[in-house]
């Protein structure tokens, strides 16, 4: 049984935002595919972190290829996908519980330590740290 307790950030109908176990300069291990929210502009978005490997393992195609073929272009290998919001009015599953991070958290995703930043059209960067 853990001692740690969980600290609440935000209560919403939909879902409940806790705070990470790290501190800001501790990484918080994402996972690609898995969403987290972020502090955005004093709203809490979602985003789901992916990566080229991922992306080419979730397709049977050769992950070691997909990035090196990224690289070679020069485009990001790691980055945040702000998700898509929905209203409605039907029914409702349970609340869901996520993980709330802010500008500066530093994470780590498949190996690689980053800063979240804002970028200038209200997404997520992940911009590479050396921790």
């Amino acid at each position: 049984m853990s001692n740690q307790t969980t600290t609440t950030l935000a209560d919403f109908f939909a879902f409940r935002v806790i705070a990470p176990q790290q501190s800001i300069d501790e990484a918080f291990p994402l996972v690609a595919g898995v969403t987290v929210r972020v502090m955005i502009r004093g709203q809490w978005r979602a985003f789901t972190p992916n990566t080229v490997v991922s992306y080419a393992l979730r397709y049977n195609e050769d992950p070691i290829a997909a990035h090196e073929r990224a690289v070679a272009r020069g485009h990001q290998t790691h980055w945040m996908n702000q998700d898509a919001v929905a209203l409605t009015d039907g029914p409702h599953g349970p609340q869901e519980i996520v993980v709330g991070l802010g500008i500066g958290q530093l994470v780590q995703l498949e190996g690689r330590l980053f800063r979240l930043a804002a970028a200038s059209n209200g997404n997520v960067d992940l911009m590479k740290s050396e921790a």
